[in-house]
């Protein structure tokens, strides 16, 4: 929890919007907010996702991005309150495709990183567990503005992480700027 609480506010004192009309040579900062479905091996619940990104663009169609997500839940059991958090940082190479219309831009993105599955009892013993993450995504960016340089993210994805031994997938829906 204490981690999470320390990222959203760094990211929200800081957050800039997405910068950049997504050409060569240029890059982009951003945030986004959603809802993921956990692995039911890992939790019967849905959980909050915040994550940063911050990119550049080293082509039209070629950016790389680096991402940090937080998702936790807690659940009220009657023997204890289980809190499961999930943090992962990937490295990700966005491909943007730029139709006609400058306005909107998809772009499906690949990443491999880390992940931190934490499970806490309360009462009870904490847990955690490191393992490797990827994630395959796709979305659009919808710029606005007059000279079209801040946009809004919409994606869907899907990451996997390697924790306690088993893989396990989840799938996520976030927006954000």
């Amino acid at each position: 929890k204490r981690r999470l609480s320390v990222i959203l506010c760094l990211a929200l004192s800081g957050a800039l919007p997405a910068w950049a009309g997504l050409n060569a040579k240029n890059g982009e900062l951003g945030f986004d907010f959603g809802f993921t479905h956990f692995d039911s091996d890992v939790s019967d619940m849905g959980a909050f996702r915040f994550a940063f990104r911050g990119g550049y663009c080293f082509t039209e169609l070629f950016e790389l991005e680096g991402e940090g997500v937080g998702m936790g839940n807690t659940e009220d059991t009657n023997v204890a309150d289980v809190t499961t958090a999930l943090s992962v940082t990937l490295v990700n190479a966005v491909f943007n495709f730029h139709p006609k219309n400058k306005q909107v831009v998809p772009y499906v993105l690949v990443g491999a990183g880390v992940s931190t599955l934490t499970i806490d009892l309360d009462p009870g013993p904490d847990t955690d567990d490191n393992g490797s993450a990827f994630q395959i995504a796709g979305g659009s960016r919808f710029f606005f503005g007059e000279k079209k340089r801040v946009a809004v993210r919409v994606e869907g994805s899907m990451f996997q992480e390697d924790t306690f031994d088993e893989a396990s997938p989840h799938y996520s829906v976030t927006a954000g700027c």
